[in-house]
């Protein structure tokens, strides 16, 4: 192999391992995929099959792009090889062959099986939040950062944040939270939108003329009237969850 090939190669992925952490914050120990809902699909030889959504695909609440969360962890986790990569289940369902999907698509893009952790249980945001943490708790990692769309950023990390005060979440769960934020564990909420212009540019204008959609637009009035909940207590109450799950039908928003 070219010599200065493989010095260009090493000096590449050194940039982008730099840039990387200068986004995050830190070196990651574990980087959290917050799953944005997967589709489902017949395969050439007649099996069913599920991906993650794409760019025109969402709910009734707007675009959701799982697909580009994918990407950008797989980004991470090539600059980043010993970090460990932690799924989240979908927020349509828990069934173990629909979440392995993105561990499948993971692989597709050479990040190692051995390295990925699969979360089963969660069903919607809060308990994406609740899953993840008592793994982190469990593994005792004190460097870790959710992945998940730009809207998608002041929901999650206002439930982090308020996490205790939630009507949900156990008493159990909230102790956990609570030792985690004292332990000094550092957590960090970063947009798949960030990352994925280094991944090629051409993410730039993808990106751009999505922010300027109708799905995209809904998706955020539905975030902030989101936040409006949390801030009023009603964020998490089981008749509110249940309400919301049943607006869900995966939808094209093209």
């Amino acid at each position: 192999m070219n010599k200065n090939k493989v010095n260009g190669d090493n000096k590449l992925f050194q940039q982008k391992r730099n840039l990387y952490k200068k986004i995050i914050g830190f070196l990651p120990e574990a980087i959290v995929l917050v799953s944005g809902g997967m589709v489902k699909e017949m395969g050439k030889d007649g099996t069913i099959k599920y991906r993650s959504t794409k760019i025109n695909e969402g709910d009734s609440f707007g675009i959701l792009w799982g697909e580009s969360r994918m990407l950008a962890v797989a980004e991470l986790a090539l600059c980043f090889p010993q970090t460990k990569i932690i799924i989240t289940s979908s927020p349509f369902h828990r069934k173990i062959k629909k979440i392995s999907a993105i561990r499948e698509e993971l692989e597709l893009l050479s990040v190692l099986k051995n390295r990925i952790i699969l979360e089963k249980i969660s069903t919607n945001t809060l308990s994406q939040i609740e899953e993840s943490v008592k793994i982190i708790y469990k593994k005792e990692i004190k460097k870790v950062v959710f992945i998940t769309n730009e809207y998608h950023i002041p929901r999650l990390s206002t439930i982090y944040k308020n996490f205790e005060s939630l009507a949900s979440p156990d008493k159990k769960t909230k102790r956990i939270v609570q030792e985690i934020k004292c332990s000094g564990t550092r957590v960090e909420f970063i947009a798949a939108e960030a990352i994925l212009p280094y991944r090629d540019k051409k993410y730039i204008k993808i990106i751009n003329h999505l922010k300027k959609s109708p799905a995209y637009q809904k998706r955020i009035q539905n975030e902030e009237r989101g936040l409006s909940m949390i801030k009023s207590g009603q964020y998490g109450l089981k008749k509110t969850l249940s309400a919301r799950k049943s607006e869900r039908k995966m939808c094209n928003n093209q």
